[in-house]
């Protein structure tokens, strides 16, 4: 139960991120890096939680 609002915070800010880039398609790769290395992260961190 701990273990579930952090991952609800991290999915929803993944997917505001990701709407956010959707919306400003202006080949913004530096964006999108970000938004694979949070996607990295945020699987790095449930293996921890």
């Amino acid at each position: 139960m701990g273990t579930y609002p952090k991952e609800k915070l991290v999915k929803n800010y993944l997917a505001g991120r990701r709407n956010k880039l959707h919306s400003h398609k202006n080949n913004n790769t530096n964006e999108d890096i970000k938004i694979q290395e949070i996607h990295r992260l945020a699987h790095s961190m449930q293996e921890v939680w």
